[in-house]
């Protein structure tokens, strides 16, 4: 804070994993053995300050990724694979908020994102796998607008609008043993306009309702190597998409001692926040929280449903969890927490088969029971606090695996520096493919300062 109303953020994350792995090639029955060498970097600074009637926050940050993996097999002399990526993304943040008068407030904000990067790959001998070299850039704008007017006391009015766009090319030089033709191309765009409209209402100081209407519209095109009729969009003749639905939410609290809570979106909109794919969701969300008549101990159930499509392959993944939790706070030292959840998945997707040639339906579905809890101790000896924690997953239908994981965490507050210190083990057993099974041990230190 150089001054009471400026204050200022800087910050450093690094990521490296280093090791070994195995991993699968078509060509063989058997895993290669695979080098690990990859590490991220990201790096950023952030400033809040007012200028006139406006609240600013802007943001620049820089990220930085290198892969440098490598592949051998000791049944083939010489073979090796070495892959040599580098990508960096630049991300620009300025939102804006002020109060137009005694009933209107606006909000606004720009966020630039450009990645770009090559991907190097090498093999000895050549005419076992592909070599080649790829480059790719990656954009994204994304513009906000939102606008609240106070109509009465008891009702605002929410208008807000986005524009977001994203595009990517690239070229890839590959040799002529694999099916994509030499120096193709994977560009790739998509550019959408959202508007929502709700209405507000506060009839009383335990209830708030929000209800209104949503409405967007896409334009996608994309080059695809396999037959370019499929550009995009819902139907593969057409790039374009329509979306409108409704959206809502309700938060009540009754009591003092229940809470509930609900929120649904009633259509696949496109979130320009996922970059990995244009990928769009339906939202449901029900909470519901409990205090017993039972002093310290509360009850909470939670629902959640989310339905995500990917326009481009018909990838459509529903997901309903359902969680119950429970937490009791013994003494003012001592609280105990546990939770049990049931996961339905419903998973499929259009896959491209050269035989015969076409996409088939795939299906992945599977469910999941996972149980969890822990306990934790504060102030055991001056400052001095730990918790204990695991957790039991296990999945059936076409994904049957046993997951399993125990921790135990340290740390002593005071006012300077808060060290914590964290010992984690953890087991996955795959019921079809047992070498697909894992155990790890994970060590995390770290500090955290109260201010």
């Amino acid at each position: 804070f150089p001054i009471e109303t400026v204050k200022v953020n800087f910050g450093y994350n690094h990521v490296q994993r280093d090791g070994d792995a195995g991993v699968p090639r078509f060509q063989f029955f058997f895993p290669m053995e695979q080098e690990l060498k990859e590490q991220f970097n990201e790096y950023f600074v952030s400033a809040d300050f007012p200028i006139a009637n406006w609240d600013f926050h802007v943001k620049q940050s820089v990220w930085t990724f290198s892969n440098k993996n490598k592949v051998t097999a000791a049944q083939i002399d010489p073979f090796y694979e070495k892959l040599d990526t580098n990508m960096t993304t630049l991300v620009t943040t300025i939102k804006g908020h002020t109060c137009l008068s005694d009933r209107v407030d606006f909000d606004a904000a720009y966020i630039y994102a450009h990645s770009d990067g090559k991907a190097d790959i090498l093999t000895l001998p050549e005419t076992v796998v592909t070599s080649g070299r790829g480059k790719f850039n990656f954009n994204t704008h994304i513009v906000e607008a939102g606008l609240s007017y106070l109509i009465r006391k008891d009702v605002i009015f929410h208008a807000d609008y986005r524009f977001h766009m994203q595009d990517q090319d690239g070229r890839s030089n590959t040799d002529p043993f694999v099916s994509a033709p030499l120096d193709s191309s994977t560009d790739f765009s998509l550019m959408a306009h959202t508007g929502t409209f709700q209405l507000e209402y506060i009839p009383k100081d335990n209830l708030t309702l929000r209800a209104g209407y949503r409405v967007q519209y896409q334009d996608i095109n994309g080059d695809n190597y396999v037959d370019n009729i499929y550009n995009g969009g819902r139907h593969p003749n057409s790039p374009t998409i329509w979306t409108h639905g409704w959206v809502g939410s309700a938060d009540w609290k009754p009591y003092k001692f229940l809470s509930l809570f609900g929120e649904y979106e009633g259509a696949s909109f496109s979130n320009p926040y996922t970059w990995i794919s244009p990928e769009s969701q339906n939202i449901a969300r029900v909470k519901i929280k409990y205090n017993t008549p039972i002093q310290n101990l509360s009850l909470k159930g939670t629902f959640l449903w989310k339905h995500r499509v990917n326009p481009d392959q018909e990838y459509r993944a529903d997901v309903q969890d359902y969680i119950f939790t429970a937490m009791y706070q013994a003494t003012q030292k001592l609280s105990l927490d546990g939770s049990f959840t049931y996961e339905k998945v419903k998973d499929s997707k259009d896959i491209f088969n050269s035989v015969p040639f076409g996409f088939e339906h795939t299906v992945f579905n599977s469910s999941a029971y996972i149980y969890s809890g822990g306990v934790t101790f504060e102030n055991i000896y001056k400052g001095l606090g730990g918790r204990f924690y695991g957790s039991y997953a296990r999945s059936l239908d076409e994904n049957p695996q046993n997951y399993a994981d125990g921790a135990i965490s340290f740390w002593y507050k005071n006012k300077w520096l808060t060290p914590i210190l964290t010992l984690e083990r953890t087991y996955l057993t795959d019921k079809v493919n047992h070498r697909d099974g894992f155990d790890a041990n994970l060590l995390t230190i770290s500090l955290r300062k109260d201010f």
